[in-house]
């Protein structure tokens, strides 16, 4: 598995081998950004609230939080699967 660093808000995997100090900025050619598609912004946020409330000793207020992540992931895999559209369901009433 590759080396990875986060950098200057942005994840970058390493390509080569790198000595002590040597950067994204100091060495590009030695590493690769890693793309992370817009579609997870979400979840990433909720997943990263529910870590730092469970830190913070905030279970209950951890757990919605990912579990509201867990809801957003899983709309996602949805909207890939159907090609990109959540379709809601209309339902005619008379």
């Amino acid at each position: 598995m590759a080396s990875q660093v986060y950098f200057n808000e942005d994840w970058y995997d390493c390509t080569v081998a790198t000595s002590a100090g040597e950067s994204p900025t100091t060495a590009p050619t030695k590493w690769a950004i890693v793309g992370i598609p817009v579609q997870f912004e979400r979840y990433l946020v909720e997943a990263a609230c529910a870590a730092a409330l469970k830190g913070d000793g905030a279970r209950e207020h951890a757990a919605a939080a990912r579990m509201e992540a867990e809801m957003l992931v899983g709309q996602e895999i949805v909207r890939a699967r159907s090609g990109g559209a959540l379709n809601r369901i209309r339902v005619m009433t008379r």
